[in-house]
Parts: structure tokens; sequence; C-alpha cells
């Protein structure tokens, strides 16, 4: 009986042993990202102009490590990591409209570029002091050649690799920020037809037709998520190739995959 209990109590051992060693060479899964989701002037901020305007969230842009979101209602950008964490708020400037500093903007490796679409031209802003360093006007033929007047509005910004394309979710043109004036490449993107630009890349858009969005990368589509409080700049923003977007919720504000 000794023997036969011994013999049983090694091979539990030697079993459990085993069935750890297995259990600890498979990988662990890798956690997805969490939506941000919490009440207004927690983080982002609601505010209430003279004119009874409702001021929120006023773009978001990514650049594959952060995502920066523009707090129109207190006039700054907050940062975020790939998992959705706040790391960073940074107060921009004024350039003397109250908290404006644009419709729309982009991130660069050293500064934040906004379309002030009212006084038509770029704010350069330092991306981690959120000082206001330049401004750079919009040539009045940068849309030229564009038929319809509306598809001639500047109120987007996208930057794809280092090219710099301006107009909106009809027609861009690449800019040369250096020069001030439309790229010498004459490169430029016309949305096809029934078709609006939501995020451009040159391979992997995300555009909105028959109400339905419809990634390029992916050849996904669906119904994009709605927002009670209107965003004048972008909503979306991809993370590898999931698309992410901002819901400006009347009581809280979102950040969540597109599914």
């Amino acid at each position: 009986m000794k023997k036969i209990l011994i013999l049983s109590l090694v091979l539990c051992v030697a079993t459990s042993c085993s069935s750890g060693e297995k259990k600890a060479s498979v990988p662990a899964q890798q956690k997805k990202p969490p939506a941000l989701h919490e009440p207004w002037n927690t983080t982002f901020h609601l505010r209430e102009t003279e004119n009874g305007e409702i001021l929120s969230i006023g773009a978001v842009c990514s650049d594959g490590r952060n995502i920066f979101v523009y707090d129109l209602a207190q006039g700054a950008v907050v940062v975020l990591d790939t998992t959705l964490t706040v790391t960073a708020t940074i107060p921009l400037t004024s350039i003397g409209r109250n908290t404006y500093a644009g419709d729309d903007f982009i991130a660069t490796d050293s500064t934040f570029i906004f379309l002030n679409a009212i006084d038509r031209r770029l704010e350069i802003f330092d991306r981690f002091s959120g000082k206001h360093l330049r401004k750079i006007g919009l040539p009045a033929d940068l849309m030229s050649g564009v038929k319809k007047r509306s598809h001639r509005i500047l109120n987007r910004i996208f930057l794809d690799g280092k090219t710099v394309m301006i107009g909106n979710e009809h027609h861009l043109v690449a800019f040369d920020t250096r020069l001030g004036k439309r790229s010498a490449t004459g490169t430029s993107v016309t949305a096809g037809e029934n078709e609006r630009v939501l995020l451009y890349k040159r391979d992997a858009s995300i555009v909105m037709k028959d109400f339905l969005l419809k990634n390029r990368a992916t050849g996904l589509s669906g119904p994009p998520p709605e927002t009670h409080f209107p965003v004048t700049g972008k909503r979306f923003f991809a993370q590898g190739t999931r698309l992410y977007a901002v819901e400006a919720g009347k009581d809280s504000v979102r950040i969540a995959e597109v599914k």
C-alpha cells in the first residue's frame, strides 16, 4: 500500500509540474484597449458662450503612439496613450478668439498645426508647451479648379506621412508649410460620388457613403456612431487597423472602437 501511495504522489506531482509548464508556455492574450467614458467636466469640458453656443470637443487626431483630443471648451489639447489613458493636458496660447485655435488640427513630432478657417490660416503651436509659434496664411487660390462652392470650404487638415493635406471632406490638396503655398507635387484628392472623406490616408482612407462608414484598408463597413454635440473637426482616428470615434454625448464623452 505504501509503495502504491508513494507512486501515486509522484505521478500527481509530475502531472502538476507538466501542466504548469504547459500553462506558462501559452502566451497571454493582449488586452483590448478600453474605451474612455466619463462625465463632462472631468477631463473634457462643456461651456456655453455668451451667444448660447455650446462648446465641447473640437477634433481628434493620432500619430500612432498618442491620441490628441482638442478640448475646445477649455482651449487645450488632451493627450492619451494607446490604452486611452490621459497622460497630459496642454493649454494652448490664445490667438485672440477666446479658447478657439481652429476648426481641425494635426500633430507632428514637435508641433500642433491648427486650421483656422475664420482667419484662413494655419496656427502653429509647440506640442509640449502649447506656446503659439507662428501663423501661415492660406492662399486664396488654394482650392482653385474645384467647381462646387461648398467643396472649396476649408475645414479639414490631415497628415499623410509627412504630407499636409488641406481642404474638406470632398476635396483635399497637398500644402507646403515651409513655402506657405500649394505643394509643387500638385497632389490632390477628390472624394467619389456621394462620398465624404472622414479620415485620409493614401491607401487606407475612411469614407462615408450611403450613410455607412467604409474602411478601405479592411473592407469593413457599418453605421457611424452618433454624437449629441457637433464636432467641428475630425471625430475619427485609427490605431493600426482599428477605427475609433469620439462621441460627445449629452451627459458624457466617450471614445470607443467603431465596430
